[in-house]
């Protein structure tokens, strides 16, 4: 009989508790594409990128890629452009030698990773946006000076798999009882090397300020970070969403994320190169990254190497051991919570239907509580005073009377009808061909 979530564990060190897993997703993907741009978009995109620099020039221009509006800036880090949306942000013409460098990279948000899942959003983007960037690239060098071979035209870039769970809370004290491989993430899964005994050199503990919020172990290709996400999202990211993809408030209590972070190397590496390896390989990944549980299901024997298979692999790129009297800190048991963690299962890596769910239903009282804040604003700027307009329908009824929402959409080049449509494809509930499936007829 398997214990329930969050309940004590005895075999464990005194006031262990184990996690409750509340979520699991992707929640950064950055991917290449190896595109012929068309020719007008690269003219459309220097028209603008020359306007962006004119003296006195806006900050963000629209255009429209298809029946999607975005907004224009110009990239950094090697790349020319920079076209924004809900969703997504794609940076164009990398420089580099031309034959090498993709000429497109998507990097998806994460709530629409999470209310979609990768597959899903992959999809919307080849479906909407691809045929209007340019015509996929299926053969390349791969290597400067080599002659074109058949290669995939949309590669990974960058890869966050993360887990988040309440229940068990991590401290400070529990860095020494962590074992991370000392060699590159390819020893955990080929089986160069061998277990680390406490190379602690790249990790860092996280205050905020006196409050301890985590950890991050590890540099440049390969990161894992374990920390406090209700924190982070308080006082960083303000992220709130995440309140519908755990079904529970932030006052409900501490949620803690573990992640890892790949980027284009580690990924190749561990042989996951396209969006179509990391549909496959999900569940092989974090057991390479977390360590193997001790138990596994059938369907996880099924679909993964036997033990017997992996050998040293098992214990993982990173793990959290119970101290013992060994001098090796490689062969201390695993945490019982920490197995918890290495036991969650990736074989479907999109949202779960119950997450699209929750993302689907608006929060209306929150939505309801940002409208007032802002119409109450617009009231103050406007100089109505409190007599002028007793209640908020007041309000509206002035600003609207005085053309003061047409101008503002006028001037952001979005109609009232495009903004409600942009809504509603934010939660997937309008087909980007514009048959429905989620508003009211």
């Amino acid at each position: 009989m398997t214990e329930p979530r969050g309940a004590m564990d005895p075999s464990g060190p005194p006031g262990s508790e184990l996690p409750q897993v509340l979520a699991r997703g992707i929640d950064s993907l950055y991917v290449n594409l190896y595109l012929d741009l068309h020719s007008t978009l690269l003219r459309d995109l220097e028209s603008l990128r020359e306007a962006h620099n004119a003296p006195g020039g806006a900050t963000l221009l629209p255009y429209r890629l298809g029946d999607l509006r975005h907004d224009f800036g110009v990239a950094g880090k090697g790349w020319r452009y920079r076209l924004a949306r809900d969703g997504w942000t794609l940076l164009l013409q990398k420089r580099g030698p031309r034959d090498l460098a993709p000429t497109v990279q998507v990097q998806f948000r994460s709530e629409l990773l999470w209310t979609l899942g990768p597959k899903r959003a992959l999809s919307r983007i080849a479906k909407a946006l691809v045929p209007c960037l340019g015509s996929p690239r299926r053969h390349r060098p791969l290597e400067s000076g080599g002659r074109s071979v058949e290669a995939p035209w949309a590669t990974l870039n960058r890869v966050d798999l993360a887990v988040d769970f309440a229940g068990w809370k991590p401290s400070a004290s529990d860095l020494p009882a962590f074992v991370r491989r000392a060699r590159h993430a390819a020893s955990a899964f080929t089986g160069f090397g061998c277990d680390s005994d406490g190379d602690e050199s790249s990790a860092q503990v996280r205050h905020g300020g006196l409050r301890f919020t985590g950890f991050t172990f590890g540099r440049g290709a390969l990161v894992a970070r374990l920390y406090d996400k209700v924190e982070e999202i308080r006082t960083s990211s303000r992220k709130y969403w995440f309140e519908q993809v755990w079904g529970r408030p932030l006052e409900a209590g501490s949620v803690w994320r573990l992640e890892f972070q790949l980027k284009r190397q580690a990924l190749r590496d561990f042989g996951v190169d396209t969006p179509t390896d990391l549909r496959g390989n999900a569940t092989g990944l974090w057991r390479a990254l977390a360590g193997w549980p001790a138990h596994r299901t059938e369907r996880a024997q099924e679909r993964l190497p036997a033990p017997q298979e992996l050998g040293e692999r098992e214990s993982g790129w990173l793990s959290l051991r119970v101290p013992t009297e060994d001098t090796k800190r490689s062969r201390w048991p695993v945490h019982p919570a920490w197995q918890v963690l290495q036991a969650v299962d990736w074989f479907d890596e999109s949202a779960s239907p119950l997450v699209r769910r929750r993302l689907r239903r608006l929060d209306l009282e929150a939505a309801l509580g940002r409208l007032l804040s802002g119409l109450s604003s617009a009231a103050v700027a406007h100089g109505l005073p409190p007599e002028a307009c007793r209640t908020p329908e007041d309000a509206c009824w002035e600003l609207a009377g005085a053309g003061l929402l047409g101008a503002h959409l006028g001037r952001a080049d979005l109609s009232w009808e495009e903004l409600l449509a942009e809504k509603w494809s934010r939660l997937e509930l309008l087909d980007l061909d514009g048959s429905q499936d989620g508003p009211p007829a």
